[in-house]
């Protein structure tokens, strides 16, 4: 590695020789060193239940920190899907075989027993208890934003960065990394 480059090399595509010392292929494409992912595609199938202009998930997309879908085909088969109502907890394991990002169903928190099947999601995990840092639900377990959601499912992955920066577009951000002690 060239000296000066430093932790530089996260942010960027490494080299077939840096490939080969530190980094192996996880994500389709996308590098991480050891087993800590440095970039998981994160994708909302956005419902437009509520005010788009307070929405997470609009805003993170203007920032093009994820790609909305118009259809639940359209995403990735191997995403993990955050269900409320799945069986399964995510573990920072199901990023090994579910390895083409992180899904979330943006709807209202008042209308998700219409939007989520009862017999849930081949691919479906819920959160482990995480606390609300949105002015809204403010300190409430479980009752996440969308961009709260999938810090929890970065953060659980191992990927503290990319849940800090997608927090870092909101106000509030910081205070969910606070209450939730990260």
């Amino acid at each position: 590695m060239a000296k000066g480059a430093g932790l530089r090399i996260l942010w960027q595509r490494p080299s077939s020789v840096q490939i080969a010392l530190s980094a192996s292929l996880v994500f389709s494409g996308q590098y991480s060193l050891g087993l800590i992912p440095l970039n998981i595609p994160l994708y909302c199938y956005y419902l437009a239940h509520d005010d788009p202009k307070k929405n997470t998930a609009v805003k993170l997309s203007k920032f093009n920190l994820i790609k909305m879908i118009k259809n639940l085909k359209d995403a990735p088969k191997n995403a993990v899907i955050l269900d409320p109502f799945a069986k399964k907890t995510l573990q920072k394991e199901d990023f090994e075989t579910l390895n083409g990002g992180i899904l979330i169903i943006d709807c209202s928190w008042n209308r998700i027993f219409d939007v989520f099947p009862r017999e849930g999601f081949e691919n479906g995990r819920k959160l482990p208890d995480f606390q609300a840092g949105n002015p809204i639900n403010y300190a409430k377990f479980g009752k996440l934003s969308t961009v709260e959601a999938f810090a929890a499912a970065l953060l659980i992955a191992g990927a503290k960065d990319q849940a800090e920066l997608i927090l870092s577009k909101f106000t509030w951000g910081h205070t969910f990394l606070e209450l939730n002690s990260f």
